[in-house]
C-alpha cells in the first residue's frame, strides 16, 4: 500500500472534522494508539463475541480466523476485548436484529487501531481495511453470527459428576 493509499485510510477511519485530526495526531505520535472514534458518519461496527465467532468458524486460530472472516466477511474486522467488530455500513444499527451481537452506530464509539496495527494486545486488526469503505457485507455479519449463536446452543453442556459420585481424582485422592 502506498503512502497516499494509507493516508487516504487513516483519514477514512479517523472520521469528520474536527475530531479526525485529534485522531491522527494521535497515530502520528503513536501508531500504536487505538483512539476512540464515534461511529454512524463512515461506517459502523457489529460486536461479536469471541465465542459467537470461534464456534462459527469452529477454530481459535488467528491464521484461520483471519483467512475466513476476510474471505467471507469481506470487509475490516478489529478484535478488541473479547470481541470482533465487523465495520458495517452506516444506518446498519437501525434495522440491526441479528442475534448473539449488536450493532454500533450514532452515538457510540469504537477503538480504531491504526491500519498497520496487526497483533494484540489491544485492539488490532484481524482483517486490515485495504481501501477507504473497505466495510462488511451486513448480511453476512448477521450469517456469522447466527451460526456461531446455532453452534454454541447445540454443544452439549460439560459433563459434571455428582460429588457424591465425582472419581477419587478429583478429591485429591488416587484412582481406583
Amino acid at each position: 500500500m502506498s503512502t497516499a493509499d494509507v493516508r487516504q485510510l487513516t483519514a477514512w477511519l479517523a472520521g469528520p472534522m474536527p475530531e479526525a485530526g485529534q485522531v491522527l495526531r494521535e497515530w502520528g505520535r503513536d501508531p500504536e494508539a487505538t483512539p476512540v472514534i464515534a461511529l454512524g458518519a463512515r461506517f459502523e461496527a457489529v460486536r461479536i463475541a469471541d465465542a459467537v465467532v470461534h464456534a462459527a468458524v469452529s477454530s481459535t486460530a488467528h491464521a484461520t480466523l483471519a483467512w475466513f472472516l476476510a474471505e467471507y466477511l469481506q470487509g475490516a474486522v478489529i478484535r478488541d476485548s473479547g470481541a470482533y467488530y465487523a465495520l458495517a455500513p452506516t444506518r446498519t444499527a437501525r434495522d440491526w436484529q441479528a442475534p448473539a451481537s449488536r450493532c454500533l452506530g450514532r452515538g457510540t464509539g469504537l477503538a480504531v487501531p491504526h491500519p498497520s496495527r496487526r497483533q494484540g494486545p489491544g485492539a488490532h486488526w484481524v482483517v486490515a481495511p485495504e481501501r477507504v469503505g473497505d466495510v462488511c457485507d451486513p448480511v453476512r455479519v448477521a450469517d456469522l453470527a447466527r451460526v456461531g449463536q446455532e453452534r454454541l446452543l447445540a454443544r452439549p453442556a460439560p459433563r459434571r459428576w455428582p460429588v457424591s459420585h465425582a472419581p477419587a481424582v478429583l478429591d485429591g485422592g488416587a484412582a481406583t
